[in-house]
């Protein structure tokens, strides 16, 4: 498939450091991930965990790889998923490069696109399929990621004793 499968701006109510840090924070990801049912850190930016996703009336539950590359710290991140989905023949790769801008008021502007490579079963699916899924998935994750920057503190954020 050629071109972004999905490309969009959301805003995101806190400064680009914020958001920026729950790209590392594996306890953070596993809350704001969409149909996340594992992960856990395999390097300083790799995780490794199993994804569910509904792809019109199936569930496709994957091993994947995530890698944050192409790093400008509060700036740019390119997230590398690598995957094969649970008893299925075939794998994925989609690449999502997120730019990140401080806007008024201290929220933070998201502008992102994904592009997605398919092999074996996965592919049969089509891309209309997939786009919708994608679009869920991600409106999904923006409704978690509002939650979990507007939320009470967790106690790992909580203030430091005086």
């Amino acid at each position: 498939m050629s071109g972004p499968l999905l490309a969009d701006t959301v805003t995101l109510r806190a400064p680009p450091a914020r958001v920026w840090a729950l790209l590392f924070d594996v306890d953070a990801l596993r809350r704001i991930l969409p149909g996340c049912e594992s992960l856990r850190a395999a390097g300083e930016k790799t995780f490794d965990g199993v994804l569910a996703a509904k792809i019109g009336f199936v569930t496709v539950r994957a091993q994947v790889t995530a890698r944050l590359l192409d790093l400008e710290p509060d700036g740019h991140v390119r997230l590398e998923l690598t995957g094969r989905p649970l008893g299925l023949a075939g794998g994925f790769v989609a690449s999502i490069p997120v730019d990140l801008a401080a806007t008024e008021g201290g929220a933070t502007r998201v502008d992102y696109s994904a592009t997605l490579q398919l092999t074996g079963r996965l592919a049969v699916f089509g891309v209309p399929l997939l786009r919708d899924a994608l679009r869920r998935q991600v409106a999904e994750l923006v409704r978690n990621l509002e939650r979990e920057l507007t939320g009470p503190a967790r106690p790992a954020e909580a203030a430091e004793p005086a």
